[in-house]
């Protein structure tokens, strides 16, 4: 134990005699350590977490993408998703969802706010209620039922 203290007491005194490496080195230290736990804080938030959603394991995207065009993110028509929809075999659910931006006003002058626009099947495969609105408002009507 004693030999500890005694490169304790000697680092102290190096350190003491020299104060800008004191002070360079203990700022990298603190400025990589914080660059640790802010690299560390955003990995865990969007890899590490699981989704806020009942079953998040459970949860797939479904893409579109075209060869000939070289896109890789095609959005879905109203055709591609009753088709997946009516000729899926393998999900409990396929819902549909697009960003959109409204306007809402009041009192005060309209202001322009980012908006979901989502499918009548989105809302229950997240497992969560609408948070405002109406839940019978969908973007796409459902398809006419075929007539016997």
């Amino acid at each position: 134990m004693g030999s500890y203290a005694h490169q304790l007491r000697y680092v102290l005194r190096t350190l003491l005699r020299s104060p800008m490496f004191t002070i360079v080195t203990v700022v990298t230290i603190a400025v990589g350590i914080g660059a640790n736990a802010a690299i560390f804080a955003i990995v865990n938030g969007v890899l590490l977490k699981p989704l806020p959603y009942p079953g998040p394991d459970r949860l797939v995207a479904v893409r579109e993408a075209t060869a000939v065009l070289a896109i890789k993110d095609v959005g879905l028509s109203a055709a591609d998703y009753f088709t997946f929809r009516e000729e899926n075999r393998t999900f409990e659910r396929f819902g549909l969802w697009t960003s959109d931006r409204v306007s809402v006003t009041g009192l005060d002058a309209p202001e322009q706010v980012p908006a979901i626009t989502v499918t009548v099947d989105t809302l229950p495969a997240l497992g969560i209620p609408p948070a405002a609105g109406s839940a019978t408002r969908t973007m796409l009507p459902e398809p006419p039922e075929p007539s016997s």
